[in-house]
């Protein structure tokens, strides 16, 4: 039987990792594949900071190349407590709901999860910036 994925993305901040929530109702923000993950996040970046032309936002980009932020997958059949509890590295996770803001992401919801599990777990690192913006053509 072929095992089933969840994928989920990590948000590596100075100030510790976090797994972003739904906005609608802060459930776990999770995809079913890693290219949906990456998308989403890219997509984001490139509504909010890239511009067709060169004058796109320097300061939000460095504060998205700070984030470091990477997708992580887990088997589908774990609940979002046991995925909580997993990443945490912890039986009794803090469900303390974070409001991350930056330039970079507006406002997260997130919950705080440990750095070296979810790097255990990790995918891939999401390019947020194409580092020949500079050449395309505006559209």
């Amino acid at each position: 039987m072929e095992t089933k994925y969840n994928y989920f993305i990590i948000l590596n901040t100075t100030e510790g990792a976090y797994l972003p929530l739904n906005p609608d109702n802060n459930g776990l923000l999770t995809y079913s594949t890693e290219k949906q993950a990456r998308d989403a996040f890219q997509l984001n970046y490139k509504e909010h900071h890239e511009q067709p032309s060169a004058t796109w936002s320097t300061s939000a980009a460095l504060h998205w190349l700070n984030l470091q932020p990477f997708v992580i997958s887990l088997s589908a059949s774990l609940t979002p407590m046991e995925v909580l509890t997993t990443l945490s590295n912890s039986d009794t996770p803090d469900l303390k709901m974070y409001s991350l803001s930056s330039i970079a992401v507006r406002s997260i919801r997130a919950v705080r999860v440990d750095l070296e599990t979810c790097r255990d777990y990790e995918v891939s690192k999401i390019e947020l910036i194409n580092p020949e913006w500079w050449q395309q053509e505006p559209a």
